[in-house]
Parts: C-alpha cells; sequence; structure tokens
C-alpha cells in the first residue's frame, strides 16, 4: 500500500491532503499513523494458503539434516510457534528447525533456485544427512524456538538453568520485514520473515 501510494504521487495522481490534515502528501500521513491501512487479516491468509502446494514442493526437494542431541543436560525446547526460524546474518537465506522430541529435530535448507518452478511432488531433488550435534549447537539451536515462540515455550526436563536461558531469549518473535528497493520507474518489494526483538508484555 505505501509501495502503490508513493507510486501514485509521483504521477500526480493524489493530492495533499487538506489544511485540517497538514497538507501533508499520502505517503507522509502513512509515515506519521495520520493514515492507517487495516488489511483483513483473512487477505494474507488466504495468499498463504493457495501457495502450500509450492511450498511443500520446494521443501520437499530440498537439503534436510536430522539433528540428534547427545546433550543430555540440553534437551531441545519446542513452543507453540514449532517451526523455528533460523537466519545467516545478512544473506537472506533462512532455514527452518523443527524440534521433534528431546533429542530429535530436524533442519530444512530450502533451495531457493526451486522457487517460481512446477511443483514436484514426486520430491526427487530431497536430500538428507544424519548429523550428530554437541552442547554448544544444542544451545544455539534451542535459542530458535523460544526467540520464534508466540506465548509458550515446551520442554520436558525441569532443570535449573532453563528459566534464565528463556528469560533471556523470549522478547523476541517472528515478523514479516518488507523492503522497498527502487527499481526502474517503481519499486520492488521484498519480503522476508525474520526473528526481531519487541518490546515485551505477555509471559512466554
Amino acid at each position: 500500500m505505501e509501495s502503490e501510494a508513493a507510486l501514485l504521487e509521483r504521477s500526480g495522481q493524489i493530492p495533499r491532503s487538506p489544511d485540517i490534515l497538514g497538507n501533508k502528501l499520502l505517503t507522509e500521513l502513512l509515515a506519521d499513523g495520520t493514515l492507517v491501512v487495516d488489511i483483513d487479516g483473512k487477505y494474507p491468509q488466504a495468499l498463504g494458503i493457495s501457495t502450500i502446494i509450492a511450498r511443500v514442493s520446494v521443501f520437499g526437494n530440498s537439503q534436510w539434516e536430522v539433528l540428534r542431541n547427545q546433550v543430555t543436560d540440553s534437551p531441545f525446547f519446542t513452543s507453540d510457534y514449532p517451526v523455528a526460524l533460523e537466519t545467516h546474518g545478512n544473506t537472506g537465506q533462512v532455514n527452518w528447525i523443527v524440534p521433534l522430541a528431546p533429542d530429535l529435530a530436524v533442519r530444512i535448507m530450502p533451495d531457493e533456485r526451486l522457487r517460481g518452478m512446477a511443483p514436484d511432488l514426486s520430491f526427487r531433488r530431497f536430500t538428507f544427512r544424519d548429523r550428530r550435534i554437541g552442547r554448544t549447537e544444542a544451545m544455539t539451536i534451542n535459542r530458535l524456538p523460544v526467540r520464534s515462540a508466540e506465548d509458550g515455550v515446551f520442554y520436558r526436563d525441569q532443570l535449573d538453568w532453563i528459566p534464565r536461558f528463556i528469560e533471556k531469549n523470549r522478547a523476541y518473535r517472528i515478523e514479516s520485514v518488507t523492503a522497498r528497493v527502487p527499481s526502474g520507474t517503481g519499486f520492488l518489494n521484498i519480503a522476508s520473515q525474520m526473528i526481531v526483538q519487541q518490546s515485551f508484555s505477555g509471559g512466554a
């Protein structure tokens, strides 16, 4: 919506607002919160549903890692958002980690080259490897379900370090982040999911 507003302003199709609104541009009203675009939550949900087959094809034709946690005092967590997001700096690459048991998780590493290709539900390109991980990687992985959680984190063993660990990593959540990049006479909107820090007001 913000990109469309900027394009309409640029072409002179939208005048400035009336004096009562400060004679501002539409993009200025959006930026300062005077004007709010309220999109029906069912719309992005419907868009997501329409892409399920394509996503299944990409995930099912990518490389997976079966992660076996050998550290008995650092079992895997899960949460009410049971698919944890793993990013790689500013590369834009995103992996998904699914904890299945205290000693077992799966890392899915989507092959971006498959996006836009015809779905292949025979999963001919699927590959996997089995890995045993140690304490450092187990702790790194455990941060992700905590930071990806909505309201609850779940674990099997009541270990002394867990409450402090959750407290330290609780003020995060997964959000869609959009970058607007000028391209020709318009904009390229690049949307990605990221773990972002937030001001926390609930109990996880």
